[in-house]
């Protein structure tokens, strides 16, 4: 009886923290597609619009990573106002990172 439990609370331990583990990797996180981004980062101008357009190209390409899009991504949603200004600063330092000059 004792043997079961303990393997039941281990068994459930171990299913939720890889749950945690792979939200907190991003592989639970949306897809971010040019509409999403345009949409959530409040984008005014058609120089911005192209911005979005050309990261969300290079993630496509898989010249940019996908992971640095979402990191970008939840770097500017922490922000109420100039979301666009925060994420276009964190893609062009990742993607500095990842030797691709925006």
């Amino acid at each position: 009886m004792l043997r079961r439990t303990v393997l039941k609370t281990l068994l459930g331990a171990l299913v939720a923290g890889f749950a945690g583990l792979k939200t907190h990797l991003g592989f639970a996180a949306e897809r971010l597609d040019a509409a999403t981004l345009k949409k959530r980062l409040q984008t005014r101008t058609r120089a911005n619009d192209e911005f979005i357009d050309k990261v969300v190209g290079l993630v496509a390409a898989k010249k940019l990573s996908e992971r640095s899009l979402h990191v970008a991504y939840g770097a500017a949603m922490r922000y109420r106002s100039n979301r666009f200004a925060y994420f276009s600063t964190a893609i062009k330092r990742l993607a500095k990172n990842e030797g691709i000059t925006l």
